[in-house]
């Protein structure tokens, strides 16, 4: 299972295909090299992508610290996944869910393209219950919220759907690169931050030797982590909304034989 949560957004529109794969960004992987900085090993790196628990698409009655709701999700199927497929519609989500709601105009000026093209992205998103209108906008200048504050899917879920499967390849390699961007715009201002901010935050990787059953517990406990802390700031004008990622992976790349 994976999930992804508040995207980061580093791109512009690149079509309007609703049927999957975009390539308009490059394909590059990450560069795993084993190094940390400044935190100790209890993070792993990524923006909100979730790999290997069991999720349902509704996260059990934890609260969201902006607001003290239900932090919520939504389990992709097949056509969700090939609608979200796109370099846009990505980003249009990531930031409603970070700064929405928003309206098609508000969110054509962050994302560096035309208010038409976000127009047309959020009604694909709207079709597969991704983005709603809060009904709450001025005239005809519609005003849009995230649906939910994460979404999640089970890869084999589609393994007998292959456009399916492609659309969800893309993807992920979409929020990698995601993931990426955002890491290089916080070393671009980090030094910039006081000390104690800079000394929590950034590069940490580590390395486990488990088996299928044992990462799913590591992956439960550290979602329960997450948790525990996702408002733990409360009230405190000095506390920070942080993002973090997690990106899991054997090390040895050769399957497994058959048994």
């Amino acid at each position: 299972m994976s999930r992804k949560n508040d995207e980061s957004e580093t791109g512009g529109d690149s079509g309007s295909d609703e049927t999957g794969v975009e390539s308009g960004a490059d394909e590059r992987g990450v560069d795993e090299t084993g190094v940390e900085s400044g935190a100790d090993e209890t993070g792993v790196d990524e923006t909100g992508t979730d790999s290997g628990a069991a999720e349902t698409g509704v996260d059990s009655g934890a609260e969201d610290g902006r607001s003290g709701r239900a932090y919520t999700g939504i389990q992709l199927d097949q056509r969700a996944v090939r609608v979200l497929a796109h370099p846009l519609r990505s980003r249009i989500l990531g930031r409603l869910r970070v700064d929405g709601p928003l309206t098609a105009t508000e969110l054509a000026g962050i994302l560096s393209t035309n208010t038409g093209a976000t127009s047309y992205h959020l009604r694909a998103l709207e079709s597969v219950k991704l983005v709603t209108d809060t009904g709450e906008g001025a005239g005809k200048r519609r005003l849009w919220r995230a649906s939910t504050d994460y979404h999640s899917w089970q890869n084999s879920d589609f393994a007998d759907d292959e456009d399916a499967r492609t659309a969800l390849g893309w993807l992920q390699r979409d929020y990698v690169r995601q993931f990426q961007a955002r890491a290089e715009q916080w070393l671009d201002v980090a030094e910039s931050w006081p000390a104690e901010w800079v000394d929590v935050s950034g590069l940490n990787d580590t390395f486990v030797l488990v088996t299928p059953g044992q990462a799913q517990a590591l992956k439960d406990d550290l979602d329960a982590l997450f948790e525990r802390y996702r408002r733990m700031g409360g009230d405190d004008p000095t506390a920070k909304r942080m993002h973090v990622h997690t990106f899991a992976s054997p090390v040895d790349l050769q399957p497994p034989a058959e048994p």
